[in-house]
């Protein structure tokens, strides 16, 4: 999320771009007006900066009345190129799709993530009768809810809880995001900017490529600009089907694809290699392109 020509840089004061060909220019600086806020609020926070492809920025931070907290102190998340900055979202504010009363706190540190076009997705605290971790995208101006932890896990039996998120990868495509369902179920979705679909989960056959195979393990690794996403799988047998212990998969509207599995042939190796052991860790670092 850098590219060689621009640099974010964080001093106390506050955030500012280096550019080759433009400069220095200023982001945003602590006693500045804060974009998307009424008249006489100031950044007093700003926090956690990125910077995308092509020179969007995001970050975190408070506003208020004057440099230092005041009962007016508001957290919030801006994001846009400098000069334009808008804000994603507001504390005491309601994401799209959530319940009226789950409002936004704060966003997590070190997860707020841009796309190419500057869309922006992060790990969220928030307020209310739910007050549990949840993941958010502001794509084309709206923040939206995507899963929240305690909330009704999307396209399984009514009444099934969500428990902890684990990870999530967003591009303009979309996100795709993992959790525990019903305290032991581990499961994928991924959410194309408007619907979320239900990728894979723990005790499903996994039909497609692997009859009588059902996954025992899942990790999701990454998501690319297509919608193509990655995961990690380990697999079960439920009787006598030949199943390979562990493989890295992709799926994109609707269909598997096998990219290596156990006991598949070594590339670059003698004919009489295979592979053999893998693990999540190993492949946590991997990414689609």
């Amino acid at each position: 999320m850098r590219t060689l020509f621009s640099l974010l840089t964080l001093v106390v004061s506050g955030f500012f771009v280096l550019n080759a060909s433009a400069g220095l220019r200023t982001v945003a600086e602590i006693g500045q007006p804060a974009a998307g806020f009424p008249t006489g609020f100031i950044y007093w926070i700003v926090e956690n900066p990125v910077i995308g492809e092509g020179g969007h920025v995001a970050f975190a931070g408070a506003a208020d009345v004057s440099v230092g907290s005041t009962p007016q102190n508001t957290r919030a998340v801006w994001y846009g190129k400098p000069g334009q900055l808008e804000t994603a979202i507001k504390a005491g504010e309601s994401p799209a799709g959530f319940a009226a009363n789950i409002l936004f706190r704060d966003s997590i540190p070190g997860t707020l993530t841009l796309s190419d076009a500057g869309s922006i997705a992060f790990a969220a605290a928030m307020n209310g009768p739910n007050t549990r971790a949840a993941y958010l995208a502001t794509v084309a101006g709206i923040t939206h809810g995507i899963i929240q932890e305690g909330g009704i896990a999307p396209l399984f039996p009514p009444g099934t809880i969500m428990g902890n998120l684990q990870g999530f990868a967003f591009t303009d495509a979309g996100m795709a995001f993992s959790g525990l369902v019903g305290g032991s179920e581990i499961a994928i979705w991924f959410w194309d900017n408007s619907t979320t679909k239900l990728i894979a989960t723990t005790g499903a056959e996994f039909s497609d490529l692997y009859p009588g195979c059902d996954f025992l393990g899942l990790q999701l690794i990454d998501l690319n600009q297509a919608g193509e996403l990655l995961f990690y799988a380990q697999l079960i047998t439920q009787g006598t089907a030949s199943c390979p212990t562990w493989g890295l998969y992709t799926w994109k509207a609707g269909s598997f694809r096998k990219v290596v599995a156990e006991h598949d042939s070594a590339t670059g190796m003698p004919a009489d290699a295979f592979l053999s052991g893998s693990s999540a860790e190993s492949v946590g670092k991997l990414r689609l392109g």
